[in-house]
């Protein structure tokens, strides 16, 4: 299925180093301890976000000592390091690149928090992610695990995982998650009068004819966020959302509130307050119970503008 091979880490290691600064040590420490590498791209001077990404994190003893135990650290300085540069894509800096001991990017951090606690497990997570991917790619199509696996792999900077995920899912589904993925990838590409993306809502809507998967509902969703996502204008944007309402709710009434929300939201994000609130008090209405305190709490009446 996946051509590409990845490295299965494993997260404890006896020893903790500092931080190294050539590539070649910093592959040959990953591969020896079966640890990912976590890469830090900085500039030598003039950055005043790389001076407090340093003093401020990268050396504090604390952070090397805690970090280094599940990862190896590499600081790279950017000045002369064009090839560097080139090969990892950096662009701007600072930066932070989590490496497979290969030297293959899975996670790309551009936002960067400077409290070491948060930064860990930030790090520790998108890791876990990627080693939970790579331990369960090979294993039997489970729909759901594979569904958690899809939602795992969009962390990931690379798009390999993704894409393999999504084209077994395509194939392998009773359901039609995936199937609602390529729909939303088809319609942003290639807008809505295009014929694979008029198959593949057929498609869609055909292994939903006993209407429990949601199909319409989900459809709706995607195509307003598609059109407000793509500047349309107000009624267009959120003519799918009405349509739904007005024809498919009768056969779906178990996702009526869901679209009522998402409406509600968006007449109330365009200052549509009264509207917003009509079709905010439908959602509560037509909620299940186990949603209707969350609703109340977030949705209160006095905060949609009204005296």
């Amino acid at each position: 299925m996946f051509q590409i091979r990845y490295v299965f880490f494993a997260f404890t290691s006896l020893v903790f180093g500092d931080w190294v600064f050539e590539e070649n040590k910093a592959l040959t420490l990953s591969s020896e301890r079966n640890l990912p590498i976590l890469a830090v791209f900085l500039t030598e001077e003039g950055c005043c976000w790389s001076d407090q990404l340093k003093t401020e994190l990268l050396q504090k003893p604390e952070f090397i000592k805690e970090i280094s135990q599940e990862m190896v650290l590499w600081q790279v300085f950017l000045k002369q390091k064009k090839e560097i540069r080139n090969k990892y894509r950096v662009q701007e800096y600072p930066l932070i690149l989590l490496l497979d001991p290969k030297g293959r990017e899975f996670a790309r951090l551009n936002f960067i928090p400077l409290d070491h606690k948060l930064l860990k497990e930030l790090l520790s997570s998108l890791i876990e992610d990627f080693s939970t991917i790579c331990s369960l790619i090979e294993t039997d199509f489970d729909e759901e695990e594979w569904q958690r696996m899809y939602q795992k792999a969009s962390r990931f900077s690379i798009p390999h995982f993704k894409e393999g995920i999504l084209r077994e899912g395509l194939k392998k589904e009773k359901g039609c998650f995936f199937h609602l993925e390529k729909y939303a990838q088809l319609l942003q590409e290639k807008g809505s009068d295009h014929p694979h993306v008029l198959k593949c809502k057929k498609k869609i809507l055909r292994k939903d004819k006993t209407h429990q998967l949601g199909a319409n509902a989900h459809i709706a969703s995607i195509e307003f966020h598609d059109r407000d996502r793509k500047g349309r204008s107000f009624d267009k944007a959120i003519e799918p959302l009405l349509e739904y309402l007005h024809k498919a709710v009768f056969t779906e009434p178990q996702y009526r509130w869901e679209i009522e929300l998402l409406l509600g939201q968006f007449l109330y994000r365009k200052n549509h307050l009264e509207k917003a609130r009509e079709y905010l008090l439908l959602a509560y209405q037509h909620a299940p119970v186990s949603f209707k305190p969350q609703l109340q709490e977030i949705y209160q009446l006095e905060d949609l503008g009204r005296p």
